[in-house]
């Protein structure tokens, strides 16, 4: 996500916008903070050959449950590259855990030839109006390529294996015979956290469910890095012989579940560790059987225009049709439930 970019005419642009949230967060693009019409409404946003009209202030709107969040990009677009800024697209700020590669890309125009340096500094950095070069800077605050820092030809600045102590403001100079050019940007790094669950109650090892209904699995999970969830059915990725997997952010769904799908599902979620959960799924076929009636109506007496209530409780496995009737009524010993076109009336509330 970088704060502004320069294109010409003709060119492609792709903004980027990742995030992540607990729910799922939407994502809406805005530009100049009117609502784009007929833009995805996913991370990324591509303009094909912009014009000078698509130059404006970018912004991705990322909200869920819990609140929103924002980022804006400017996007500049030049008639030719020699209109161009010196830096082209500035570098991003970063926040990562502890022991992650940290990696900033300042990226400058090809023409003409360029210097790039990159500087580590925890205050702000003083840049006099009248700088052309590098030589106002203090040479111990410059970063040069050793085992804990790689700076490369095109701008990039890799931190390799970060620390604590790595967290600061990081500033891109570049210098070129139209002038010296600069990008500040900042480096926050977390303490990992091994993953953990976070709603244990609610996984439970042994799970029956009956044939042809939903069988919903969960793994809800935290930690830094934010880890990543993967499954597998008998210790091999989940395959069926009827109907597909669905994957959600932290679940595995498995519609009109046959017996064949019974099997040890296990969750497997992964940052610099790993933790797991296994559940013993049984898939049973349904047997039919009529349904049972646990609590039947009760006779009452009642006074002229009260309210009467009546009860009527049973199991049944399958989903059940329940009929209320008027006055006596027949019913054969069966299966069969062709009698109930035949009855006189359904009782409503205005019958009692």
């Amino acid at each position: 996500m970088h704060d502004s970019i320069a294109k010409t005419v003709g060119d492609n642009c792709t903004l980027f916008c990742s995030a992540y949230g607990i729910p799922l967060p939407s994502v809406k693009w805005l530009k100049d903070g009117a609502e784009m019409a007929s833009t995805p409404q996913n991370s990324q946003l591509d303009l094909i050959s912009i014009t000078k009209n698509d130059s404006g202030n970018y912004t991705c709107e990322i909200s869920n449950a819990n609140g929103t969040i924002r980022h804006t990009t400017q996007l500049s677009v030049f008639d030719s590259k020699d209109e161009m800024p010196i830096i082209i697209e500035t570098p991003t700020n970063m926040n990562v855990s502890k022991g992650q590669d940290a990696i900033f890309d300042c990226k400058v125009a090809p023409d003409p030839p360029s210097s790039i340096k990159w500087v580590k500094h925890t205050n702000p950095l003083f840049v006099p109006d009248n700088a052309h070069d590098f030589s106002f800077l203090d040479k111990n605050m410059i970063i040069y390529n050793d085992h804990k820092h790689q700076v490369l030809p095109d701008g990039k600045l890799i931190i390799k294996s970060t620390q604590l102590e790595d967290a600061a403001s990081y500033t891109c100079l570049v210098q070129s015979t139209r002038g010296l050019a600069y990008s500040t940007v900042t480096l926050e790094v977390s303490r990992a956290m091994a993953p953990e669950f976070t709603k244990p109650e609610k996984m439970k090892k042994p799970c029956a469910k009956p044939a042809g209904s939903t069988l919903r699995l969960t793994c809800h999970a935290r930690g830094v890095p934010t880890p990543k969830l993967k499954w597998f059915k008998n210790g091999q990725p989940p395959k069926r012989s009827l109907g597909t997997v669905k994957y959600g952010l932290w679940s595995l769904v498995l519609e009109d579940v046959v017996v064949t799908d019974s099997g040890n599902y296990t969750c497997e979620v992964c940052n610099h560790e790993c933790i797991n959960f296994t559940y013993k799924v049984l898939v049973q076929e349904r047997i039919r059987h009529r349904p049972i009636l646990t609590l039947a109506p009760q006779n009452q007496t009642a006074v002229i225009e009260s309210t009467v209530v009546m009860k009527c409780i049973f199991l049944s496995d399958l989903h059940p049709h329940l009929v209320w009737s008027k006055g006596k009524v027949s019913v054969p010993n069966s299966s069969d439930t062709s009698f109930l076109d035949s009855l006189v009336k359904v009782l409503h509330a205005r019958d009692l």
